[in-house]
């Protein structure tokens, strides 16, 4: 199922952000940038920056502090995290590609760590709120905490599928899942989400609040 679900999203070809940022990071200190300036920060903004920085420089290795504090501006805590990723650039000539090792740099957490990892293809998820409220959304787990969806989706996902997981539900949850608006109509996988199921069978048996009809068999 979490299979055809991820399928089912790639081939919507949804205009959502994070293939965008996906499509710009194509070296392994921009897919590390942008999952480090990534948290608490629209990934429309951290794209933004993303083209600023390596559009003047090659490389944030050798810059200020103050300089990559001004290109980052934009995204949130941009000071702390300016403040962070100049001491990376100060203590490590390279970029670590294991969990552990990640985990002792400044301002890195378990998620970003994560979601770098994916990005070079690695056998993690990155599970934000994002991606866990989506995750219950759909049905995937039924999981009231980030820290338990991480524990059960580590378990129930296929090894081959965890790089692409957090990219594709991110994007399912930028255009068509959002938090506060959602789209049924159009969504490429109503037909086996528990959110749209069980709408469309509270709207047949008229409960008040219902939205609908969001009838679940459509052409994909």
């Amino acid at each position: 199922m979490i299979k055809l679900i991820l399928e089912r999203i790639k081939y919507a070809k949804l205009e959502a952000p994070v293939y965008r940022m996906k499509n710009i990071t194509d070296t392994k200190e921009k897919k590390f940038v942008s999952a480090f300036l990534s948290t608490r920060t629209k990934d429309e903004v951290t794209l933004e920056v993303i083209l600023r920085i390596y559009s003047n420089y090659k490389t944030i290795w050798g810059l200020n502090k103050d300089t990559i504090q001004n290109l980052i501006k934009p995204v949130a805590f941009y000071r702390v995290k300016a403040n962070n990723l100049y001491r990376i650039t100060q203590k490590y000539e390279d970029i670590p590609e294991d969990l552990e090792s990640l985990l002792t740099m400044p301002g890195v957490g378990l998620k970003v760590a994560k979601v770098f990892l994916a990005e070079l293809g690695k056998s993690y998820i990155g599970v934000d709120t994002h991606v866990h409220r989506i995750a219950n959304r759909i049905g995937i787990v039924q999981t009231s905490n980030p820290e338990q969806t991480d524990r059960i989706l580590n378990e129930i996902v296929e090894d081959k599928l965890k790089p692409e997981f957090n990219t594709h539900l991110v994007a399912l949850g930028q255009t068509i899942c959002k938090a506060r608006k959602v789209n049924c109509s159009i969504c490429p996988i109503r037909d086996i989400c528990n959110y749209n199921l069980k709408t469309y069978e509270q709207y047949k048996h008229g409960k008040a609040g219902a939205r609908g009809p969001l009838h679940p068999q459509h052409p994909l």
